[in-house]
């Protein structure tokens, strides 16, 4: 029992090493080896108590991270604790990795795809299980793909506007739009790209409108004076 003892102390099998210390302390309580084994046994479960701590503290650390959005920090730190002791990591680890597919969601919503697509990785890393996560970044690396797209008819929208050419910034717009409106928060309200077109669009309408009533206010003036 004694050697069985000592063999589960240096596998860290902790429970089985007690098991094995209790029939030989009921065999002989005194003899020196089965005394010898449990102040072995004793100081081994300290140990693992001090790490325990060490480790708890460590993956509040990660948490406190998480929440203060430092996410790269916090997934290291986490990681290096979960290397330790997987199954007390995970809750922690499961807990970052939503903080994560929050972050990467609203770094879309904003049409930040490439911080979209690595939070919503790190979220599928941590949570593999994670259905919303997984489809998330499908959409965020759909946007990715399309961004070329989205710029080169934002630009388009741009240089006519520039031109006052509002109906032909007004017809770019609405292709602009066609390209967002299947896409995950291509229209939101957050989306800088779309945001600043629909303001844009909103001033040129209003400066259209503006001049063709000088213009027709000029024009009646000019009927009425019958100077044509």
């Amino acid at each position: 029992h004694v050697e069985a003892c000592r063999k589960s102390i240096e596998s860290n099998r902790l429970p089985d090493a007690r098991k094995e210390l209790d029939a030989a302390t009921k065999l002989h309580g005194k003899y020196r080896p089965v005394v010898e084994a449990a102040d072995l046994l004793k100081k081994k479960q300290e140990e693992q108590g001090k790490k325990k701590e060490q480790l708890a503290q460590k993956l509040a650390t990660a948490q406190q991270l998480a929440r203060q959005g430092k996410l790269d920090e916090a997934i290291a730190v986490a990681g290096e604790a979960a290397k330790e002791d997987a199954a007390l990591a995970a809750p922690v680890l499961a807990e970052i990795g939503l903080a994560a597919r929050k972050s990467g969601w609203d770094a879309l919503q904003k049409a930040d795809y490439q911080t979209a697509i690595k939070r919503l990785e790190q979220a599928v890393k941590l949570n593999p299980a994670d259905s919303d996560a997984v489809k998330k970044l499908s959409e965020a690396k759909n946007y990715g793909a399309q961004w070329s797209r989205i710029e080169a008819k934002a630009k388009e929208f741009d240089g006519f506007m520039a031109q006052k050419k509002v109906w032909s910034a007004h017809k770019a717009m609405l292709e602009l739009q066609d390209i967002l409106r299947p896409m995950a928060a291509g229209q939101s309200s957050a989306n800088p790209v779309w945001k600043r077109v629909s303001d844009e669009m909103n001033k040129g309408i209003a400066w259209y409108n503006e001049f063709s009533q000088k213009s027709f206010a000029e024009w009646t003036r000019l009927f009425k004076a019958q100077e044509w």
